[in-house]
């Protein structure tokens, strides 16, 4: 950060640079001693076991067990010992004093998560798969010990010598309780410390690292919020995780709890009144519903304003792929007041740097505002020990609270915003903490920062920093002692001071180096180094889902955007291992998915030691990519693949390419009868069953309402039964039983089939019984699919073509992609075809893998490598013409590329009717596609038939086949007339058209109109305003 790419180390005057000999390595030989592949090798092995320590979601992990072992106590003991005062009702007040009552709460306990079992009526341990498939909500009974001391005041008499008073009141405890009482249930977080998966050796789905919550049977995730005051510059910023703000969550409801308890404790208070214990007061539901409504809804408590709730904190954790989910727990979200006009917080800053990624981030509203943690970013924990005394051994002054002393000529010491101390030499003392630190004999996540400017030493320990691994250059000799030792820990590489996590603030006092090659650049050249610090790989400054894509600094930053943001996230792979105890709502599993030909350094540190067919003896983490390897030519194919369509080979997609299983679940909920104490009317009580539904067809129903496994359902069809009886009729036989039931069945809706995966029953202890039928489908590729490569190359399927009509190769190589040559030039995307061309010379043996960003091969060494296994340098080929087996003049490129197959699909958005349901108040066609709906046609699809002079088509859209109707309109006077049924001459009555204004059926006209505008009419005329129709006979 801040020097040049050349490597010369040339700095920008407004940072401000540690000069400390110390922190220079003036020994620049040994350095280049250690060599450049093992220093790069080192780096690898050092990410790995950076990753192997804390992982991708530690920071969620961390702070929610920060928050069990020490914020909840915290909370509790914030709100003190609160008085109740009686309520001063004199003709309630009886014989005695008034009495008055002190509540103080004491030592918070956490109980794992436990249910109740109704059938055996024991309480079972809960994991977390029973709180997915019971939608009940994962989580902890909380008890805490509360006191209670009932008192009367009594005035005695005292020395007014000793006094300063004749009369005192002292209190008199009438009444004395002290026990441990349940306050509610705290939601869990899955693989935190109180989760029962935290203790098992396997857990349920391999892709689940947790971090997340179950509330209802959904899972919801933290976003954590950026809080600042300079909303630019993160040097102000702290991440809120689940910590801070369960914090502030909980003492509202815990207030909330209390004020509720003063109310009905005061009642009990007069002398008449008996004192119940304690629990008869406090209600846990308070806080168990609070906490589930806050996860639930989104709104989390305000840190500041009572009354305002904020938006956003928390939201559904997406499944579509694992690198999704991972992707949503490492969000971070800016708070800001209004998400409209906020100037320079979506722009990003350099305080970025290595903190957040600096590419994705969402379109619209959020941009900017929602980014993601860099790849090595890590976000502080709160450090309870002090470190005060540590500060003076290292040369702190202790601060007088006098106006003698000089503080002429000596820098302050901040501890947390803290004024804490002074030094006079800021240069030594920082150099000499940063030795502790590196010994460790301070904390490693200890940060400082040494201001020269402002003569100010400022020292952070709290939660929140994102901090980042850094290699130490003074301390790179160091490594010689692990080179014998394989598989050392991240631990002792912090233990020894090679590797330190540096935050925001003192990363403006270090020079550092943007990878191994520029730290060696002056060695080369016998000049001293001048880094302080050495970047393990620049590819860890993007996200993860940036990190993966390979040679993404060649591409343009908009499709390298697209491809991180959107379409990683979209791309059908296999998102979890336990499918069979889950029921989610929509998911998507690829048949055959595979691992991309190249190597990245993000996938290789993720991945897993020990595979002997890896390089490097690595196995490159395998979710992380969604898709297949097809071999694509760029091509122009009988005009199909214009603007972005694709040609597919049909042969490849028979064979099973990018073949998937689309899931749907379907969802129904019955009370529970057993548990259930109300008396409720017959209609009411709705059970499972099998009817004779008269809105859809029952036949694949058994007699408990639902299908038998292996059924094929089509739209239209009940899959879940529900019925609830009504009241007898007397008239009626016993034959008509069937007739008295009321149906409350699930019907498929328009274009919804498949056929029946799994049917799961299941109750929770809150008296529910739940029915899930999930339905599945094959899908192979058919046209209007998407797919896209891993460079934003997004297209729908445009053609199908049979495998003898395509192009082939002297090998007998049929692509089974073409893409259109037009794709590349505007889009800017390079990347593709240097990514063609290095997989096409690592599938014939080359030994050249990597394309991770920022550090991938030169075009030199690809091109050389494809010149070694037999091919063109620059990945042409020559083919033949499929249909008439000539030879195609032009080369063409053509290479195995990476491809995602998109959850978009052409059958879940094909939409059609002809008749069908109509809104009852506009008489216009609804608008759902499941219900049926019509198609929207708007303005700019009328524009357009305009433009063609399509003018029958256009009435017969917008008028015929939507709400044609028609009203009837006095010529005479331009009002609407009424049809209405009037009494003629002779006693008769007749119903027709009539004009109230002109009193007359004469000169009144028949016109078609929309039922629209004749509803704008009739509102219009209820407001007092009527309006006229000029008409003309034709």
């Amino acid at each position: 950060m801040g020097v040049s790419p050349d490597g010369k180390g040339s700095v920008g005057t407004s940072m401000d640079l540690d000069d400390d000999d110390d922190d220079i390595f003036d020994e620049p030989f040994n350095v280049g001693e250690i060599g450049e592949e093992y220093l790069k090798s080192f780096c690898r092995q050092t990410a790995v076991a950076f990753f192997n320590q804390y992982g991708l979601i530690s920071h969620q992990l961390n702070s929610y067990n920060d928050f069990i072992k020490y914020g909840l106590q915290k909370t509790f003991d914030s709100l003190g010992e609160f008085e109740i005062q009686p309520g001063y009702d004199p003709s309630k007040k009886g014989d005695g004093d008034w009495r008055h009552a002190k509540v103080k709460f004491g030592k918070v306990s956490l109980e794992r998560p436990t249910f109740w079992a109704v059938s055996g009526g024991t309480e079972l341990n809960m994991l977390p798969r029973h709180a997915r498939l019971q939608n009940m909500t994962y989580a902890a009974k909380m008890k805490v010990e509360v006191e209670l001391k009932v008192y009367t005041k009594k005035i005695v008499k005292s020395d007014k010598f000793k006094t300063g008073r004749e009369e005192i009141r002292e209190e008199e405890i009438v009444y004395e309780d002290k026990r441990e009482i349940s306050i509610g249930r705290l939601p869990v977080m899955v693989k935190s410390d109180l989760c029962w998966m935290s203790e098992v050796e396997k857990a349920d789905c391999d892709f689940d690292h947790g971090g997340y919550f179950l509330i209802k049977g959904a899972e919801k995730a933290y976003t954590g919020r950026r809080k600042c005051d300079n909303r630019d510059d993160f040097r102000n910023k702290r991440f809120e995780l689940a910590s801070e703000l369960l914090e502030r969550e909980l003492k509202v409801h815990i207030n909330h709890a209390r004020r509720r308890m003063d109310k009905a404790l005061q009642r009990d208070l007069y002398q008449d009144r008996t004192i119940r214990p304690i629990e008869h007061y406090l209600d846990g539901t308070i806080v168990t519903n609070g906490l589930s409504r806050a996860f639930s809804t989104g709104a989390w408590s305000h840190s500041y304003k009572k009354m305002e709730r904020i938006s956003g904190v928390v939201a559904n954790l997406g499944r579509a792929n694992p690198l999704q989910t991972m992707v949503d727990l490492r969000k971070t979200r800016q708070q800001v007041q209004y998400t409209g006009k906020v100037g320079d917080a979506r722009y990003p800053h350099p305080s970025h740097w290595g903190k957040v990624c600096f590419l994705s981030t969402p379109d619209g509203e959020n941009c900017g505002l929602v980014k993601n943690l860099a790849t090595t970013g890590l976000v502080s924990t709160n450090i309870v020990e002090s470190i005060v005394d540590k500060l003076f051994d290292s040369g702190m002054e202790e601060l007088v609270n006098d106006t003698s002393s000089s503080l002429d000529g000596k820098d302050k010491i901040f501890l947390n915003g803290e004024w804490v101390g002074v030094c006079e030499d800021s240069l030594s003392f920082a150099a000499e903490v940063r030795r502790k630190r590196r010994m460790t004999e301070l904390p490693h996540q200890v940060e400082i920062k040494r201001d020269e400017h402002k003569g100010e030493v400022r020292i952070f320990t709290d939660a929140g920093r994102i901090l980042r691994p850094l290699l130490v250059v003074k301390n790179l000799s160091k490594i010689k002692a692990f080179k014998a030792e394989k598989n050392f820990t991240f631990q002792s590489l912090l233990d020894k001071g090679i590797i330190e996590l540096i935050g925001t603030e003192e990363e403006e006092d270090c020079r550092n180096a943007w990878g191994i090659k520029y730290l060696l650049a002056d060695v080369k050249e016998k000049e001293s180094v001048k880094y302080t610090h050495c970047e393990l790989d620049m590819s860890f400054l993007l996200g993860l889902s940036c990190g993966i894509i390979p040679f993404a600094n060649h591409d343009h930053a908009r499709r390298v955007l697209y491809q991180a943001q959107k379409h990683s996230q979209q791309a059908i792979g296999f998102s979890t291992t336990n499918p069979n105890i889950r029921v989610d709502t929509l998911s998507h599993q690829m048949y055959y998915p595979q691992r991309p030909l190249f190597r990245t350094m993000t996938s290789d540190c993720l991945g897993k030691p020990g595979y002997p067919l890896g390089q490097n003896g690595l196995e490159p983490k395998p979710e992380l990519y969604n898709g297949q390897i097809a071999i694509v030519a760029v091509n122009v194919h009988l005009g199909y693949n214009q603007e972005d369509s694709l040609v597919m080979n049909r042969a490849s997609l028979e064979r099973g390419m990018f073949r998937s299983e689309h899931v749907r679940s379907y969802k129904a909920e019955v009370d529970n009868q057993e548990m259930s104490d109300k008396k409720r009317k017959l209609e009411d009580i709705v059970n499972f069953g099998k009817i004779q539904s008269k809105i859809g067809r029952v036949d694949s129903l058994d007699d408990d309402g639902f299908p038998y496994v292996g059924a094929s359902l089509q739209s239209g069809d009940i899959v879940i039964g529900r019925c609830a009886e009504s009241e007898p009729d007397n008239s009626k036989t016993d034959a008509n039983v069937a007739e008295r039931r009321l149906d409350h069945s699930i019907k498929l809706k328009h274009t919804e089939r498949g056929m029946v995966q799994k049917v799961v029953l299941s109750s929770n202890d809150e008296g529910k019984n739940f029915a899930v039928v999930s339905l599945r489908q094959v899908r192979s590729p058919c046209l209007g699919d998407k797919f896209s490569s891993m460079h934003g190359q997004k297209g729908v399927l445009g053609f199908l073509e049979s495998q003898e009509n395509f192009p082939f190769t002297t090998q007998g190589i049929v692509p089974d992609i073409v893409i259109n040559p037009h794709a590349f030039p505007t889009r800017q995307t390079p990347g593709q075809l240097l990514e063609a061309a290095l997989g096409k010379g690592i599938a014939c043996g080359g030994s050249l893998k990597y394309a991770t960003p920022f550090s991938t091969l030169s075009v030199d060494a690809i091109t050389e490598q494809l010149h070694r296994a037999g091919f063109s340098r620059w990945g042409h080929e020559r083919v033949y013409n499929g249909r008439t087996g000539e030879m195609v003049r032009s080369l063409i490129f053509m290479g195995p590329t990476f491809y995602q197959r998109l959850i978009h699909m052409a059958e879940d958005k094909v939409k059609f009717r002809n008749t069908g349901p109509v809104h009852p108040l506009t008489r216009q066609p609804v608008a759902d596609r499941k219900r049926f709906g019509g198609i929207k046609f708007g303005e700019m699809e009328r524009d357009c038939l305009i433009a063609h002079g399509a003018s029958a088509n256009l009435h017969e859209r917008l008028f015929t086949l939507s709400d044609s109707s028609h009203m009837h309109v006095c010529k005479k006077c331009e009002n609407a007339a009424n049809v209405i049924e009037r009494t003629v001459a002779g006693g008769r009555k007749i119903r027709g058209p009539y004009c109230r204004y002109c009193q007359s059926v004469d000169d009144i006209r028949r016109v078609n109109v929309p039922y629209g505008a004749k509803l704008l009419c009739q509102e219009l005329f209820s407001m007092g305003i009527s309006m006229k129709f000029e008409t003309e006979d034709c």
